[in-house]
């Protein structure tokens, strides 16, 4: 933890520091498309299984029950 301590106070630790926020909102939008390709594609792969899905994915953060799915 020391030498954690000591870089975080030096020149390069701090430059880490600063740039830190951006990286981790950068992180997160690009997390953020590449789920929702993921899972547009998975919804069309299940329509082509003949699973009748849902108009629009529920709002909750909660996940959905087996009756959003059918096949």
């Amino acid at each position: 933890m020391d030498g954690i301590i000591e870089f975080y106070r030096t020149p390069v630790g701090q430059s880490v520091i600063a740039k830190m926020p951006a990286v981790t909102q950068d992180s997160i939008m690009v997390g953020q498309t590449w789920g929702i390709s993921i899972a547009e594609e998975l919804m069309r792969e299940l329509e082509a299984d003949g699973y009748e899905l849902s108009p629009s994915v529920p709002a909750s953060s909660e996940p959905a029950n087996s009756e959003t799915i059918s096949p």
